[in-house]
């Protein structure tokens, strides 16, 4: 897939997480202000976020 390896995108959920990660260790739970997802949850819990997969 335009030059990567097969391993590009596991590299880089070990290094940064997934959205939720992210999410929880700024402005989430885990950072100590716990301020909701809103808009930005996944679109199955009522937000807007939808990822498209990876093929």
């Amino acid at each position: 897939m335009h030059g990567l390896d097969e391993r590009w995108a596991h590299r880089i959920l070990d290094a940064a997480g997934t959205c939720g990660d992210i999410y929880a260790r700024n402005p989430g739970p885990a950072s100590g202000l716990d301020v909701g997802r809103f808009a930005n949850a996944l679109w199955s819990e009522g937000g807007l976020h939808h990822p498209p997969p990876l093929h």
